[in-house]
């Protein structure tokens, strides 16, 4: 079996911000849907529901991509989502949908196979949700997974906020709701930048930023602070959570993610680290985060920092599009008469984290 041409297959990537699907060995997805339209978003909690949506994703993405017949879906899910989320969709994809095969892998795990690699620590900076996790051979390390409850819009939100305080930042309130998040969006990957040092002179990195009628922010403190919520989500969390709320950042988590591996392989997790998501499309990020670990851990001179080209967003799609085409892949695939002789568990067992 392994010598035989992997089968075309479709990779699914249901995020709270996008769906995103296409055949895999394509580079990109031939469909990127906008998540709000299936009620995915606000997806505050890393395992919500998809059933209820699950149905009008499948039918708008086979209408999109207009194929004759049905063909194995490998979907993405979050970190240690539940068995009963992941087998009530399978009954749902099979019996409805009639597949011939199906298959899970985490978002964590994915970024690295699309580098070309099995081992390495993710941080995958979602919509909604943050998650930090070591990869081993191929396999999530369940016992590693941190997760943060903010991402990307929570960053842009904070952004916003920010430039509304800087010099010409009431122009803002001119623009309406939908304009001031585009700006905002637009502010936190063109003009804003995570620094090594967190005392550096704010108004040496001024940047104007120009709005649609032409008056001009002046983005100074705004620029650094947004990005450096990573490291320290006091800046903003504590207007928006409990006294009680996990305040460790981004620097704090890698390293308690770190601490549960095995010592003898702990060293080969950092070679890479591997950043994806949107979340994560931010300047300077991948050097303030090598320099941290690099600063609190000694041993760790030789850390090595992998990006994912210029589309974060894209990479737990891209890791699947690998990952199908690997003939060594085709015995992992859960059949559809796997599925009818031992039921949806069969998934849980096969798709192993």
């Amino acid at each position: 079996m392994a010598n035989e041409a992997p089968p075309p297959a479709i990779v699914l990537d249901i995020g709270s911000y996008k769906v995103r699907a296409g055949l895999g060995g394509e580079d990109e997805p031939n469909v990127q849907l906008d998540g709000s339209r299936y009620g995915l978003l606000p997806r505050r909690h890393e395992h919500s529901s998809q059933e209820d949506s699950l149905t009008t994703i499948m039918n708008d993405v086979l209408s999109q991509l207009e194929l004759s017949e049905p063909l194995p879906i490998f979907m993405t899910e979050a970190p240690l989502t539940p068995k009963p989320t992941r087998e009530l969709s399978a009954e749902l994809l099979f019996e409805t949908f009639n597949i011939p095969a199906l298959y899970w892998k985490d978002t964590c795990t994915l970024p690295i196979f699309a580098t070309g690699n099995t081992t390495g620590l993710v941080i995958d900076g979602g919509h909604s949700l943050t998650h930090i996790a070591c990869v081993y051979d191929g396999l999530l390390l369940p016992a590693s997974v941190e997760t943060m409850p903010f991402g990307g819009h929570d960053l842009t939100k904070f952004m916003l906020e920010l430039a509304k305080a800087e010099p010409g930042g009431n122009a803002l309130s001119n623009c309406s709701t939908e304009e001031q998040w585009r700006v905002a969006e637009e502010m936190k990957h063109q003009c804003s930048c995570v620094n090594s040092v967190w005392d550096m002179d704010f108004k040496a990195c001024q940047k104007d930023y120009e709005l649609p009628d032409g008056s001009k922010v002046e983005l100074c403190e705004s620029r650094t602070e947004c990005g450096e919520a990573l490291f320290e989500p006091g800046l903003f969390l504590h207007k928006q959570k409990p006294a009680s709320q996990d305040l460790r950042g981004v620097a704090d988590r890698i390293l308690d993610s770190l601490w549960t591996v095995d010592i003898d392989v702990r060293l080969s997790m950092v070679k890479p680290i591997v950043t994806a998501g949107g979340g994560c499309q931010l300047q300077g990020l991948d050097s303030r985060i090598q320099g941290e670990i690099v600063n609190r851990w000694a041993n760790c001179l030789n850390t090595k920092m992998l990006v994912n080209g210029s589309n974060l967003d894209l990479a737990s799609w891209q890791g699947g599009s690998v990952l199908t085409c690997i003939s060594d892949f085709l015995p992992l695939w859960v059949s559809k008469s796997d599925y009818e002789e031992f039921g949806p568990p069969i998934c849980s067992t096969r798709c192993v984290v």
